[in-house]
């Protein structure tokens, strides 16, 4: 899901000063509709996905973490389910949970660590202390 595109439109208030109010208004109604279908296509077992806009408006790159947070606070999935979205259904999604998606011998070893325990509290998402990319650590705030 993309729980967050119309979330980070409302959010940003630039991009809300400039929406025409109709437009506010069908955003903040469909927010509770895609809240809901997640609702129910966890309820039924549907393979979930992470999915992203960042790019457009009100949507930066980098708070794809957000998601996350909306997936367990809006639409009740549980921290555990949430990550799963994001890393292995995510690469099931796009057929490459062959070498993404999970930590094992011969995957892609992109992986980051966080402050606190997100299965605890999902949140600790947002705060990345290092990031590893192909093995090698590239950023580290720890």
């Amino acid at each position: 899901p993309t729980l967050m595109a119309s979330t980070a439109m409302l959010r940003d208030p630039l991009v809300r000063e400039a929406m025409p109010a109709h437009l506010r208004d069908r955003l903040t109604e469909s927010q509770a509709t895609h809240q809901d279908a997640v609702r129910r296509a966890r309820r039924m077992a549907v393979p979930i996905a992470m999915g992203t806009d960042a790019g457009t408006p009100g949507n930066r790159h980098g708070a794809n973490a957000d998601e996350l947070v909306a997936m367990v606070e809006e639409a009740g999935l549980s921290p555990r389910e949430s990550i799963h979205a994001a890393t292995l259904g995510a690469a099931r999604l796009i057929r490459r949970e062959a070498d993404l998606g999970s930590l094992e011998l011969g995957r892609c070893a992109d992986v980051i660590g966080l402050m606190g325990d997100p299965l605890r509290d999902i949140n600790h998402v947002t705060h990345v202390a290092f990031v590893m990319k192909g093995g090698g650590i590239v950023r580290d705030d720890r």
